[in-house]
């Protein structure tokens, strides 16, 4: 199986990953939600298990939902995706030492890490949109930090809002096909 029909495959199983960034952008809303209530450490945690629960809400959604095939076990470009997990964790990790002194860092160092993940995106699934949602997202979590932003609520709000815009877009981006 070469690049093509890799990316193609992961695009057929995955529906673009379209339905992971929805998943991520709705974890992302209900962050924001919870810490425009006042409480950002909760809003850290849900943020931290809600991401957790990404890949099984995801794979729930396409296989039963959307009734996709399994991804080809001939393809090895799949393994991507996992190997740049441990990006999202390093940035959760230096967020939640920041937490104490700036609640704000959490989410923009979150941010940046799933920005840096979505960039190999382009290369799993063969799309460049990932690369516009990967710099928007290290950008905003950049801006966030460098700018000292204020609002935990506002960052993880627009996080999602971004995330959930760019879902759509790339569920339609290239049709799949069942």
């Amino acid at each position: 199986m070469d690049i093509i029909e890799a990316q193609a495959d992961a695009r057929r199983a995955y529906a673009n990953a379209a339905v992971g960034v929805a998943v991520s952008g709705t974890i992302w809303i209900t962050a924001g939600v919870i810490a425009l209530g006042g409480n950002v450490k909760i809003a850290m945690l849900a943020l931290f298990f809600g991401g957790m629960a990404i890949n099984p809400l995801s794979s729930f959604i396409e296989t039963k939902l959307l009734k996709l095939g399994a991804v080809n076990k001939e393809n090895k470009l799949i393994w991507l995706g996992l190997q740049t997990v441990p990006v999202i964790l390093l940035g959760m990790f230096a967020g939640f030492l920041l937490a104490p002194s700036n609640q704000v860092a959490f989410f923009a160092f979150t941010s940046m890490a799933i920005g840096a993940r979505y960039l190999s995106f382009q290369t799993l699934y063969g799309m460049m949109h990932y690369i516009l949602l990967g710099f928007t997202l290290l950008a905003l979590g950049f801006a966030a930090v460098w700018l000292g932003w204020t609002s935990s609520a506002g960052l993880a709000l627009a996080v999602g809002a971004i995330e959930s815009s760019f879902a759509l877009i790339i569920a339609r981006a290239r049709p799949f096909s069942k």
